[in-house]
């Protein structure tokens, strides 16, 4: 997201939900976030971003949308990853953060997971927190972990709408195309 800013691409984060809606769709764009190489579950630290399906109509809006897509896409294959590999199943989920802040991003997650998604009212230096919290219930300042559920507060639960994974299973697809394309554009030097 901070690369996007430094595009011009927006000035606030928080304009990005209402860019990414002014257009129905990334309109053959796809974005890969691979700035540090592509982290689990993909693991290669020799891909590359890549922004890809550019044409001469595609415009601002297309590039945030295709961005915030992207990281829907990843926490997609993540959870999946999460569900294999463990065999349990997740009853909901919890999110907090800046990127959470994104209406458009928490529902599409919400809506490729299939799954419930719980944003909490507090979103800032969660990190932190959850660290004093640890040490609270360490050195006695809370008796259990039941006086940490009364902390935390739920802003908004994103509900997953059945009828969204239909529409953005190709589009999900042609990603996963983007991605193999920037796998190992890196050789060993």
């Amino acid at each position: 997201m901070e690369w996007c800013k430094s595009l011009n691409l927006y000035e606030d984060v928080s304009e990005t939900d209402t860019i990414a809606e002014s257009v129905s769709s990334s309109d053959g764009v796809y974005f890969v976030s691979a700035f540090s190489g592509l982290q689990a579950p993909i693991n290669d630290d020799k891909a590359s971003s890549l922004l890809i399906g550019m044409k001469p109509s595609t415009t601002k809006a297309h590039i945030v949308r295709s961005v915030l897509e992207s990281l829907a896409f990843r926490f997609k294959i993540l959870y999946e990853t999460i569900l294999t590999e463990t065999r349990i199943p997740l009853s909901y989920i919890r999110a907090d953060g800046g990127v959470c802040n994104n209406d458009f991003l928490m529902q599409l997650m919400s809506d490729l997971t299939h799954q419930h998604i719980d944003r909490a009212k507090q979103r800032g230096d969660m990190t932190s927190l959850g660290t004093a919290f640890l040490a609270g219930l360490a050195t006695g300042v809370w008796k259990n972990k039941d006086e940490l559920y009364d902390i935390r507060q739920s802003e908004r639960v994103f509900e997953p709408n059945e009828e969204t994974w239909p529409k953005y299973k190709h589009t999900f697809s042609q990603w996963e195309r983007a991605v193999q394309r920037s796998r190992e554009w890196y050789t060993e030097s």
